[in-house]
């Protein structure tokens, strides 16, 4: 048996032939005349200017739904505010509405005069091993 270098063995080889086969065809194609190529750009020049034609079409309805969705928002802005400006005598005079007094308890120091921190409560410890019970293998 013969041994071939990594780089030389027969199917590197074999895949390098069949790649030069395969591009050979695809350059083996002939190439559009002038008068062939100048129909296709102009077929591509009218697909161009029907996508700029839907691209200004979908950007004008873009901007009705804005000028739309503003609109909304001003009419729900200054509904809000007729109303805030309707109920704002009756807020204004009503007692419910005073601040109340904020009440921040201080604790007191232990008759010693030091502080001390309690803590109280149970703690729990939920543990357990498993012996490759779960395990399918």
């Amino acid at each position: 048996m013969t041994r071939f270098p990594a780089p030389f063995r027969p199917h590197t080889l074999t895949l390098a032939v069949a790649l030069a086969l395969g591009t050979s065809s695809a350059l083996a194609q002939d190439t559009p005349s002038l008068e062939e190529m100048w129909e296709m750009i102009q077929a591509q020049q009218e697909q161009i200017e029907a996508l700029q034609e839907q691209n200004a079409e979908l950007l004008e309805q873009v901007e009705a739904a804005q000028a739309r969705d503003e609109a909304e928002a001003a009419a729900e802005a200054a509904a809000e505010v007729a109303a805030e400006e309707a109920y704002a005598d009756v807020v204004m005079e009503g007692e419910a509405m005073k601040e109340p007094a904020m009440i921040t308890p201080v604790p007191e120091p232990e008759a010693d005069g030091e502080w001390n921190l309690n803590i109280y409560g149970h703690a729990m410890l939920d543990m357990g091993y498993q012996t490759n019970q779960n395990d399918p293998d």
